[in-house]
């Protein structure tokens, strides 16, 4: 079974950031339903599994004569934030938001709850798009990694007892 950041985790980074500066409005990027009226952030997630064979395992005697084989492998997550708005107020929440994840107290701390560690923030960039018939909407955005890993837990069957011959007699148990 393996323990993969849920959106519920990811939830709890995003309300995290809205608690600490509620007058931001973030919501995940391509679901169904009417926006927002801005200024509002959309996020999206994407996972890239590094070195599987840089993984690690972990044994633990578990119950009824078994073992637990957990091989925890290193994840990075990109949380990809973009702002929208007609005006400049998303300047600020930018900032708003990074500094959430700089602070070691404060986002540094949900983060590490919850198993990852914010590694590397990329810079504010224009992502405008070209005006269509409606009025042009401003965004601007950046991504930040996560640094964790997925768990992966097995439960296999411990040998009790090995029988050893020899010319057809048992010499040990």
């Amino acid at each position: 079974m393996a323990d993969i950041m849920s959106i519920d985790r990811i939830k709890q980074i995003v309300s995290g950031i809205t608690t600490a500066y509620p007058t931001i409005k973030i919501i995940r990027e391509n679901q169904q339903g009417n926006a927002p009226d801005l200024p509002y952030w959309s996020y999206k997630v994407s996972a890239n599994m590094r070195d599987f064979n840089r993984a690690y395992e972990n044994l633990s005697v578990g119950t009824n004569q078994t073992v637990d084989v957990e091989k925890f492998v290193p994840i990075q997550y990109t949380l990809s934030f973009t702002g929208h708005d007609k005006g400049i107020v998303i300047n600020t929440q930018a900032m708003s938001i990074i500094s959430w994840f700089e602070n070691p107290i404060v986002g540094g701390q949900v983060c590490r709850t919850l198993g990852f560690v914010p590694r590397l923030i990329g810079q504010v960039q224009d992502r405008s798009s070209i005006p269509g018939e409606e009025e042009m909407e401003n965004k601007i955005g950046f991504d930040i990694r996560i640094d964790g890993n997925v768990k992966f837990t097995r439960n296999i069957e411990s040998i009790r007892a090995i029988e050893a011959t020899l010319n057809g007699q048992i010499i040990g148990v």
